[in-house]
């Protein structure tokens, strides 16, 4: 199958994979593979496209960094707006563990399609 093709497919299968309620307490615990996630407020908009580039708890450790404060879009768009992930905000995601191209790839063809609301919103 030629990248194109597959990087498409793949967003068909993100877009349609199961979705998760973040935890009310404690960590999130879906997967340790590295791959791409969507995550969603409450009304189903998506508010951001993210993948993971390194850790070895990869989506896991991800998701949590966005709960606990030390990513970027938790501290450039979740903390300004007063939002707090564990107030029924929602993700799903695909694990893409040993391709980093491929994870790229469909993060901005994601981002392309999906139009995360916070996207651009760190600019000065």
């Amino acid at each position: 199958m030629n990248t194109p093709k597959q990087v498409e497919e793949l967003y068909k299968e993100l877009i349609s994979s199961d979705q998760y309620k973040f935890p009310v307490t404690g960590k999130v615990q879906v997967t340790d593979a590295k791959g791409v996630y969507i995550i969603y407020n409450e009304k189903d908009s998506v508010l951001h496209v993210g993948r993971t580039y390194r850790g070895k708890k990869g989506i896991n450790q991800r998701l949590c960094d966005h709960l606990t404060g030390t990513s970027s879009f938790r501290n450039k768009y979740l903390k300004p707006n007063k939002i707090n992930l564990r107030e029924n905000y929602k993700f799903r995601y695909i694990e893409i563990d040993d391709d980093a191209r491929l994870r790229g790839l469909l993060e901005n063809l994601a981002i392309g399609k999906l139009c995360p609301v916070h996207f651009g919103t760190g600019e000065k």
